[in-house]
Order: structure tokens, then C-alpha cells, then sequence
């Protein structure tokens, strides 16, 4: 029997963020009944109106301010399960702006489920392949110990100097250290948390507007790239629908309680990313980088763990490559 059944209560956070709309929609899917916490009143009513065929199983509540002491308490009354997706994702954002926003919005996340979260069951908390991604030469297998210790001790010796990137990496790092130091330092809790680490998310977007990822993403799929670039190792990917179903798995899965897993669809290569595309007919003119390339060594994520007790599965690079390249054309189009 699942942890969290269909008939259940979810309230996430970050519900209109790229990966917060489509774990939405899914549970919605699902038969779950929704509470989805947002930053305004403005963003809640474009969510629901987009899944006004939901009814009155999605509901929404304006969180202003994660970080804030007892942001939560009211969200989180009469819930089963929590699905923490809220980060701030702004890589030209300041050490208070990023850094401490996240974590304190985690502690205050939380509190509140401590304090006022009494039918809750389990927690998912959506961290990032950032944080286990820690420097190594090519060909290095992660799995779900390894953490990023390097963007942290920058921040940690630099502050506000360091660079936007290593503060955001840190971030998640620290956070979901945070949120398994909570889990031991409390006692025994009525809940078990899962942490999910993804990488780069492809795939379409519900909302308007271009989140950063998604606009990212675009960028780098139209780039010119040299045929001495284009081969080599790009980092690891995932479609953001993919990571929704991993979050719905994660709250349905026994066994998956108290795990930190590994979800990534694989690494890759922009030239991978074009030969893909090739075969998903999209319809948008796009470079074809240098077919035929050699491709460099290649960096490897184990996730068996996903597998074994999630039993996800992954849509192709080349679909997801596509849906991204068409979403973002379109909304760019209607700016």
C-alpha cells in the first residue's frame, strides 16, 4: 500500500517553478488532491486556471517569503505528504539572496511540519545534482555519497565574493544536509524524508514566462559549438516530467523512506543532444553541431537506486531536447 494514497492531501512547494508545476500536475493526475504553495496571489490563479479541469482538488496558499519563521504552518495543517521543490534558482543572485534564502526556507519548512504537520507521513525534498556533483577527472562514477564539498568551502572562505554558481551549489548542498540533520536530531518523527537530486531538467514548460533553466537550456542547444567542444562531456540530464513522476514514486514508495537517490537520465554531450533531435522531428532549425565526432570520456551517475526502488524510467534525450527548444521559442514568441 502506498505511503501517501491517491486519496491523500500534498502540499507543494514552489508549485509554479518548472519542476513545482509538473509535480502539480501529476499528483493532480494521480487522484491526489493538491495544496500548492506560491509567492502571490497572481502566480496561484495562473496555476489554477490552467488546472481549473481539477476542481476543487487543487487549492493553492501564498507563501510570500519561504525563509520566513511560520511561513508554513497554515500550508501544512491537514496534509498527508509535503513535496519541497521551493529554491531560489538565480545563478546572478546574492550569498543572503540564494544561500541563506534556501536553507532558511528548508528550517522553516521544517518547524512547521514539526509543529503543525500531524497527518503528514512523508516528505520529499527536491535537492540537486549540484550538490553531489564534486569535482572529478573524467570518468568518476557519482552515487548517493558523494556531496559537493568544493562549491561549499568557497562559499564558506569567500561569502559574498564567490562566484553565483558555487553559492547556488552550496546551497543545495547545505540544505539538504540540513534537512537529514533535522530528521536525526529530532527524535522520533510521525515522518521519513526522501531527497531526489537531478541535474539539467529538459522538457516543456506549463506556465508562462521563461524560468532560467529552460532559457539556459535553449541557449545552449542553439550555440554554434566548435567540433573540439561539442563531443565532450556537458554534464547530466533528466526530463523535468521524468523528475515529477520521481517525486509521485517517491511519495508512494515504502521502501523509499529515509534515501537520498540519484535521478538522471544519463550524461551527455551537445552532440548528443543534436544527433537525438534528428529522430524526434522537431520542427525548429537548429545547428547540427559536427555529426560523427568523437566523443570524450564521459563522467557516469549510478542510479540503481532509482530502479531498484522507485522503478523510474526515462523519455529519450531527444524528446526532451525538443519539447525544451519548442516551450521556450514559444513563450519567447508571445513576450
Amino acid at each position: 500500500m502506498p505511503v501517501i494514497p491517491a486519496s491523500g492531501r500534498v502540499l507543494v512547494t514552489g508549485a509554479t517553478g518548472l519542476l513545482g508545476s509538473w509535480v502539480t500536475q501529476t499528483l493532480l493526475r494521480q487522484g491526489y488532491y493538491v495544496r500548492a504553495a506560491v509567492r502571490s496571489s497572481e502566480k496561484g490563479e495562473q496555476l489554477a486556471n490552467i488546472l481549473q479541469p481539477f476542481g476543487a482538488r487543487f487549492e493553492y496558499v501564498v507563501v510570500p517569503a519561504m525563509q520566513a519563521t511560520g511561513a508554513y504552518d497554515e500550508a501544512v495543517n491537514d496534509v498527508d505528504g509535503v513535496v519541497h521543490t521551493a529554491a531560489v534558482v538565480d545563478f546572478r543572485g546574492t550569498y543572503d539572496e540564494v544561500f541563506m534564502a534556501t536553507i532558511e526556507g528548508v528550517i522553516s519548512l521544517l518547524n512547521s511540519i514539526r509543529r503543525y504537520g500531524r497527518k503528514v507521513r512523508r516528505v520529499v525534498m527536491t535537492s540537486s545534482f549540484d550538490a553531489v556533483m564534486e569535482p572529478h577527472p573524467l570518468g568518476y562514477t557519482y552515487n548517493e555519497l558523494d556531496w559537493n564539498n568544493y562549491s561549499l568551502t568557497l562559499v564558506e572562505q569567500y561569502r559574498e565574493k564567490a562566484a553565483s554558481h558555487h553559492i547556488y551549489f552550496a546551497a543545495k548542498t547545505v540544505s539538504e544536509r540540513v534537512a537529514w540533520d533535522f530528521t536525526r536530531n529530532n527524535g522520533t518523527l510521525p515522518w521519513d524524508l526522501v531527497t531526489l537530486t537531478p541535474p539539467f531538467m529538459f522538457g516543456p514548460m506549463l506556465l508562462s514566462g521563461v524560468n532560467y533553466t529552460s532559457n539556459f537550456l535553449y541557449g545552449q542547444i542553439l550555440k554554434d559549438w566548435p567540433a573540439n567542444q561539442v563531443g565532450q562531456f556537458a554534464g547530466f540530464w533528466i526530463d523535468v516530467r521524468d523528475v515529477a513522476t520521481a517525486h509521485l514514486l517517491a511519495l508512494q514508495k515504502e521502501k523509499a523512506g529515509g534515501e537520498r537517490i540519484l535521478v538522471a537520465a544519463g550524461a551527455f554531450a551537445w552532440q548528443d543532444v543534436y544527433d537525438s533531435m534528428q529522430s524526434a522531428q522537431c520542427s525548429i532549425p537548429m545547428p547540427r553541431g559536427s555529426p560523427g565526432v568523437k566523443r570524450g570520456i564521459m563522467n557516469v551517475a549510478d542510479t540503481s537506486k532509482a530502479t531498484r526502488l522507485l522503478g523510474l524510467t526515462y523519455r529519450p534525450l531527444g524528446e526532451a531536447a525538443r519539447d525544451t527548444l519548442i516551450s521556450v521559442k514559444i513563450r519567447k514568441a508571445q513576450a
